[in-house]
């Protein structure tokens, strides 16, 4: 009988500390779960933050910003951003891999990717978000951001050493009891043998409840059976003072079920807490970024419109022609300009235009095309050479896609020989001097900066005295109501039919004012620009 309660008290010790063990590697487990579940938490979230704003400075070609703005994110490990070819546009690891192409595994997987998505690389100690950046409603590419898995692991690490000293502190202290209960037991079997057999088999209940878990019902029923056997007085006999240990084993054992619990749940909060203060942190930080951006964007606004001359011909200053023109962006910066000038003393160069897209990028195109312009007319002095020369340079090197329509003009003021060229733009309204109206004829052609082996084609009117051409850009025809409904060509002519005695500017204010009526509350979709020029009412007059 020795001899199996020696057996027993060991092998239900042995039990007890085995599923302890089970249970303080389970709450491991789901402590590392949740850290992991905190990063990628984390993670999504600022891949989410930076998402708009990386497609912004695409859009506007503003690569340096995305690369300073993730080189000193305190959060990233690197950060790689590449259009749909592999081309890195940045690289934070490896700055001398930009506008190189990126081959690997990793990086053809980031480019088959369609959704925000995750991955891991143990052996870069690193997780990747992967997140595909559009242009427009169009794939431009993906961008990645690596996590360094350091912290966690270095977390897993102490948590690990945690639970292993609880172990150790567990199997010490159930090896100490053990070893009293075989002391105590070795006794009492000796001496009382018969009178034991109940309270041990109640204490094996007792301990079977303890390696379920289940602490109150191993001291429940330990309290219950020690007032049986001794009445009211306290327990002085070996089982009485071994069945007292369990108890206090017992409660031992939920004290430190309840402070491991109570630590996970500290653990949680502080998580939480460090979120919520990055969460804010980069919020303010968006908030600094945007006021810097939209001062940025007054500028290039103010910088822009100095860029378009006011210098108009008008008939008070003796002008033989009265020119009025006026750009309205539907942003900050936009991408429509005008543009005129005297080739020689009697041939004025008029030109108007419109840069697909919006924003900064548009506007830095629309720069380099009216430069261009400028630059050919010293060696080609009619419209169709002039689009025949500048079309090939604006196609040379242009990845982003952009192009740009155009109408050219050349008017004579001294004979009113009108000579022009479309570029893919809207047809100009031509007001008669009798008050008709009518679109100006011709091949419209294609957009500048799509195909470079283009024909250009050229017509000619007689601008007679007293008649005047209005030019404009999509922003006008193409302006939007509440209801979606276009302002149209139809009301553009009705706005300037019967128009004689009006000079250009009025010319102008009364389309942009139609316009502006029609659109009522909308919010301007697209760049409004109006541009035109009257002959004066007597011919022949000298410049």
């Amino acid at each position: 009988m020795l001899g199996l309660l020696v057996s027993g008290v060991f092998t239900l010790t042995v039990v007890g500390l085995i599923l302890q063990k089970q249970s303080l590697e389970s709450e491991l487990a789901k402590r590392v779960e949740l850290m992991r579940a905190n990063l990628l938490e984390r993670g999504t979230a600022f891949s989410k933050l930076v998402e708009n704003e990386v497609e912004n400075d695409v859009a506007a070609f503003n690569f340096s910003h995305i690369q300073e703005v993730l080189s000193h994110s305190p959060q990233l490990d690197y950060a790689i951003l590449t259009n749909t070819e592999g081309v890195a546009f940045v690289h934070t690891r490896s700055p001398d891999l930009q506008q190189e192409k990126l081959q690997g595994e990793a990086d053809r997987y980031a480019l088959r990717q369609t959704g925000l998505t995750h991955r891991e690389y143990p052996d870069q100690n690193a997780i990747e978000f992967i997140l595909p950046i559009h242009f427009g409603a169009k794939p431009w590419g993906v961008l990645r951001l690596g996590f360094s898995l350091e912290t966690l692991r270095q977390e897993i690490a102490n948590s690990r050493a945690e639970i292993e000293a609880a172990t150790r502190r567990v199997v010490l202290l159930g090896t100490g009891i053990a070893g009293i209960f075989i002391v105590i037991g070795s006794g009492i079997v000796v001496l009382v043998s018969n009178a034991l057999s109940r309270p041990l088999i109640r204490l094996t209940r007792s301990v079977r409840a303890l390696a379920r878990g289940n602490y109150d019902d191993a001291a429940h029923l330990l309290e219950t059976e020690l007032p049986q056997r001794m009445g009211h007085a306290a327990p002085t006999d070996e089982i009485g003072i071994l069945a007292g240990s369990f108890v206090q084993m017992a409660g031992e054992i939920r004290r430190s079920h309840e402070q491991l619990e109570e630590y996970n749940r500290t653990l949680e909060d502080k998580v939480r807490v460090r979120t919520e203060e990055l969460v804010e942190a980069y919020r303010k930080q968006k908030e600094l970024e945007n006021e810097i951006l939209q001062e940025s964007l007054r500028l290039a606004r103010d910088i822009q419109m100095g860029m378009m001359s006011t210098a108009f011909p008008r008939f008070a200053k003796g002008s033989p022609v009265d020119l009025y023109a006026m750009v309205d962006p539907a942003r900050e910066v936009g991408g429509d300009f005008y543009d005129f000038l005297y080739l020689d003393g009697r041939t004025l160069l008029i030109a108007i235009g419109d840069v697909s897209g919006k924003g900064m990028a548009a506007a830095l195109f629309m720069v380099k095309v009216k430069t261009m312009i400028r630059a050919v007319t010293s060696a080609h002095g009619s419209p169709r050479e002039i689009l025949q020369a500048v079309n090939p340079e604006l196609c040379r090197e242009n990845d982003v896609g952009m192009f740009v329509t155009v109408f050219l003009a050349t008017l004579d003021v001294e004979t009113g020989r009108l000579v022009y060229s479309y570029g893919g733009h809207n047809r100009p309204v031509l007001l008669g001097r009798d008050g008709s109206v009518e679109m100006l004829t011709g091949d419209t052609a294609v957009a500048l900066g799509v195909f470079d082996d283009i024909e250009f084609s050229e017509q000619e009117r007689v601008l007679q005295p007293g008649a005047a051409l209005v030019m404009y850009t999509d922003g006008v025809n193409e302006a939007m109501n509440g209801e979606s409904e276009l302002f149209g060509d139809s009301r553009l002519l009705a706005a300037l039919r019967g128009r004689t005695r009006e000079d250009a500017s009025e010319l102008v204010d009364a389309v942009i004012s139609r316009v502006r009526a029609h659109a009522g509350t909308a919010e301007q979709s697209d760049d409004i620009t109006l541009i035109a020029v009257r002959r004066a009412p007597s011919a022949g007059v000298t410049v």
